[in-house]
């Protein structure tokens, strides 16, 4: 009779047989150990090291490469366009968002909410809409820039050095602000905001429960995340009472959301 050690290993052995040389997959070139395990790029997702990782093994293998049993990574434009340009392209479970988080632009797998979600918004990110924002967007960014800039110079009499990498991102989040929660967080200026650990957080989760999907359900369920899950959306909400309360017109995204909402769209 098998023991159980015995039909253990067969079952091992027979996924590695089948996953290697059966599969349609088993076509895409990579390495060995990828076509068997997904273990390889969870490890370097964790790490952040994955854009590197996927850049050495496209230089190797060409533009498609096999990264996991079921994955592939396709470094060329034209089949991107091709895969990403179709509207029935459905999205792996992995897009899905853990429990208690409604569905977004990114996330949905849903192509129907996907199609209304770029009615809605695709008005925004028109020539003519973009070109309303430009001035803040100017405001929150450039000219913030050389505000500070100048100041340091001024306080320290000589050069300064800048740290871009930081700079930068903080104002992504004061732009932000300015179109998404209509006002500026003034990141750059404190280079602090209640939101930036937050962000982060939801973003440690977010690599986490990509790297884990298995334990995306049941990590989100822990008080850390519900807590600061809470705290966004409470963020959030106060934003739009103080929008709904104020008489003067603004254009941004966040009036563009709140026009949708009043015609009954979720």
């Amino acid at each position: 009779m098998f023991s159980l050690t015995t039909l253990l290993l067969v079952l091992v052995l027979f996924k590695v047989i089948y996953e290697r040389w059966v599969t349609p997959l088993s076509q895409v070139p990579g390495p060995f150990v990828n076509s068997i395990s997904g273990l390889r790029m969870r490890y370097h997702m964790m790490r952040g090291t994955l854009p590197e990782e996927l850049l050495r093994l496209h230089r190797k293998y060409g533009p498609i490469v096999r990264v996991s049993p079921q994955r592939v990574s396709v470094s060329d434009i034209a089949m991107v366009k091709q895969v990403l340009g179709s509207h029935t392209y459905a999205k792996s479970q992995s897009y899905e968002m853990p429990r208690g988080t409604e569905p977004n632009v990114f996330s949905t797998r849903s192509p129907e909410l996907s199609t209304e979600r770029r009615k809605q918004l695709g008005p925004s990110f028109s020539h003519k809409h973009l070109g309303e924002m430009e001035p803040r967007v100017l405001e929150c960014g450039v000219r913030n820039v050389h505000r500070k800039i100048d100041d340091l110079i001024a306080r320290s009499g000589s050069s300064i050095v800048v740290p871009y990498y930081t700079w930068f991102s903080l104002i992504a989040l004061d732009v932000i602000g300015a179109l998404g929660f209509g006002q500026s967080f003034h990141a750059l200026d404190t280079e602090a905001h209640e939101l930036i650990p937050l962000i982060t957080r939801i973003r440690v989760f977010n690599y986490f429960a990509l790297a884990f999907p298995w334990l995306k359900h049941i990590a989100s369920m822990l008080g850390p995340r519900l807590t600061t899950l809470a705290k966004l959306k409470a963020f959030g909400q106060s934003a739009i009472d103080s929008r709904r309360a104020d008489p003067v017109p603004t254009v941004d995204l966040l009036q563009k959301m709140l026009d949708v909402g009043r015609d009954g769209s979720k």
